[in-house]
């Protein structure tokens, strides 16, 4: 399936092994909040921080390309937000009337972590490959 566990009980996720997470997500939310980890890098507790005004647009090469900041506890830090990122990410605000200062993700950063367990957990039993019941946020 493409995981790896080092010898520290660690997943290293291939990108099959990812795409296994994304397909295991059964709800909208479930699957921004894997890809808010996987793709744009984000931690649990940035995770529940997020709001709409936190994503900026520019245009780089002739292309709009999307960015979210991330209040860190020595500053702010700019991630980048793929595009398909970002259609998915203000679908959801959409759909949820979510106000631009009102977070996206309203839980705690231990959910987040539940979350990421839960979708792990279906994986895992729907691939075969346990191993993905160790995925955490940090591993996306």
């Amino acid at each position: 399936m493409g995981q790896q566990v080092s010898g520290s009980g660690d997943v290293r996720l291939t990108a099959s092994g990812y795409e296994a997470i994304r397909r295991a997500s059964e709800t909208y939310r479930e699957e921004l909040v894997v890809r808010l980890c996987g793709e744009v890098g984000l931690r649990a507790a940035e995770v529940t921080r997020v709001r709409p005004a936190d994503v900026t647009e520019r245009a780089v090469g002739g292309r709009t390309r999307y960015f979210l900041g991330v209040d860190e506890s020595d500053g702010r830090r700019e991630a980048y937000l793929p595009g398909a990122v970002a259609h998915d990410f203000f679908q959801y605000v959409r759909s949820r009337d979510v106000a631009d200062d009102e977070r996206v993700i309203p839980v705690t950063p231990r959910r987040v972590q539940m979350l990421v367990s839960d979708v792990a957990d279906r994986a895992a039993e729907a691939t075969g490959h346990h191993d993905l019941a160790a995925v955490t946020p940090t591993t996306l």
